[in-house]
């Protein structure tokens, strides 16, 4: 490994912000619990903790996959290694950024996983008569109940005394599970008499309980989510003809044609993919060996990173961002955004029409170009702080946030000599009060752009602009819905990810890393093969 990566092997521990909130599982309460119980194996921050993901096994055997039910098997060298890196030894490794050898140990911390894939990975059933569900019990009484099992052996063709439990689990893709519920399919719905019997055994919802007919049949009364032919309808409308930012729908047809790139020889097609891919999967792992100044699939920059910017001497001219597309320049300009260019308006500018610009994480274009593509990049919003009166008599005006919302109709460059900087601005029609928008009663903010007028100021400098985007409301004709979105590659840390590691250690999840010892229940794991 090169000695970048060598030298970032050591980042959670010489460069990691340590402020208490949770930006890296160094800062888990599961790490640290770790580094208190087993303090020499924390005292080298080069060892490694290791998570396991198991995406895409079939354990229920609803694909011809008959590898994924056999990983028990498939786990064995994965075991004997883990057990030959968790010794005291350690396996020696050479350290490339310091030019130095040291034993280097490794722990399984972590595992990644669907329930059913759950069983397959520990050895615990969650499926069949003896189905189970293990996160019920703590450490110590899955252990208690377990005692007396002098031997648990792992594999598809050997039998277990059954164990002391018959718990239920619930399991199933979340999207299609909804899916199938809104749309009542056979076969795919939650919601059916089953579910239905289930809640007149419980005792609640009763508006909900099946009715029986003097026919015999019954009948389910529909609930809040239920919806005709019409709704459908409707549904599918929107799911097929809104559109969304960049990034928010994934293109399956694109990445399937580039595994049918692979394919040469189209009597061996799924052997030619598969070739392809661990072709790909072989040159990035490679590519971890190479210096930081090669451009590899791991430190490649995200799709929508906007240049850093320089400072200037005018906070004006001190933004970030790059353009997109095609541009078309123009001189002598004179432009009516009062406070914007006041500064730049002797300078003679020139100014650049953009297509698009990249800034703040996210990718915006103007209406025009929005049009001919399949995404919506368009929307904008901004927060201001903004003197307002209550009525043209009012002479005292309030100071308060106001929103805006907006469609970017032209992004304009300003090249300017004053200190060899640009500014970038955004014009777009927008709407913040009034009769153009409104809540609805699950509050969300609707807005109405049909015949809006521009405003003589519509100019935003782009470092100020967020993105949104608007879904049609097939209800209200010409009212479209408001959703905010993130950047890309964000993710927003607020005070609910601060993590009270000392807090924890004395709660009832662990009593001390002095006091968290395991209960030797004697229970010997013999893996046949």
């Amino acid at each position: 490994m090169s000695s970048e990566y060598a030298e970032a092997m050591r980042w959670h521990e010489d460069s990691r912000t340590k402020d208490g909130f949770m930006r890296h599982p160094a800062d888990s309460p599961a790490w640290t619990t770790f580094d208190h119980k087993y303090t020499d194996f924390a005292m080298n921050p080069r060892n490694v903790r290791l998570g396991l993901a198991s995406d895409g096994f079939n354990p229920i055997v609803n694909m011809s996959l008959s590898h994924s039910n056999n990983i028990d098997v498939y786990m064995q060298p994965l075991i004997d290694e883990l057990k030959e890196f968790w010794d005291t030894n350690g396996v020696e490794t050479y350290d490339s950024s310091t030019k130095t050898t040291f034993k280097m140990r490794a722990v399984l911390v972590w595992t990644i996983s669907d329930f059913s894939v759950y069983a397959n990975l520990s050895g615990w059933s969650t499926k069949g008569e003896f189905e189970i569900q293990p996160g019920c019990l703590t450490e110590e009484e899955v252990l208690y109940q377990l005692k007396g099992f002098d031997q648990i052996k792992f594999g598809k063709l050997v039998k277990n005394p059954p164990l002391p439990y018959n718990w239920k689990k619930r399991k199933k893709n979340v999207c299609e599970s909804i899916v199938g519920m809104l749309m009542n399919i056979d076969g795919k719905t939650k919601d059916h008499l089953k579910s239905r019997r289930d809640l007149e055994e419980i005792k609640i919802r009763g508006d909900l309980h099946p009715v029986p007919l003097p026919n015999g049949k019954v009948y389910l009364p529909p609930a809040c989510f239920s919806m005709d032919k019409n709704d459908k309808e409707l549904f599918c409308q929107i799911l097929r003809g809104d559109k969304v930012p960049d990034g928010y729908a994934a293109n399956v047809s694109r990445y399937l044609g580039t595994l049918k790139s692979y394919v040469r020889n189209k009597s061996k097609p799924d052997g030619l993919i598969a070739k392809g891919y661990l072709a790909d999967e072989f040159l990035a792992f490679c590519s971890l060996y190479l210096s930081s100044d090669v451009e590899t699939i791991h430190n490649k920059k995200s799709r929508n990173y906007d240049d850093v910017g320089k400072e200037a001497v005018l906070p004006l001219f001190s933004m970030s961002g790059r353009p997109i597309g095609s541009t078309r320049c123009h001189y002598d300009i004179y432009i009516q955004c009062r406070e914007h260019l006041k500064i730049v308006r002797d300078e003679n500018p020139k100014l650049c029409k953009q297509q698009g610009f990249i800034v703040n994480g996210y990718c915006f274009h103007i209406k025009d170009v929005e049009n001919k593509r399949k995404t919506q990049n368009s929307g904008v919003i901004l927060e201001a702080l903004t003197n307002s009166f209550s009525s043209t008599r009012d002479n005292n005006s309030i100071t308060r946030d106001v929103t805006y919302y907006g469609v970017i109709k032209e992004i304009i460059e300003l090249q300017c000599s004053v200190d060899q900087h640009n500014i970038v601005l955004f014009r777009y029609d927008w709407i913040s009060t009034g009769s153009r928008k409104k809540v609805d009663e699950n509050w969300f903010t609707l807005l109405n752009f049909v015949g809006l007028k521009p405003d003589k100021e519509s100019f935003i400098l782009a470092s100020q602009a967020e993105q949104v985007f608007y879904v049609k409301d097939h209800v209200n004709n010409g009212w479209k819905v408001v959703i905010k979105t993130t950047p890309r590659d964000y993710f927003d840390m607020d005070e609910q990810t601060h993590v009270d590691v000392e807090a924890h250690l004395q709660s009832e999840t662990s009593t001390g890393p002095e006091n968290d010892e395991y209960i030797d229940m004697d229970i010997e794991m013999v893996w046949e093969i």
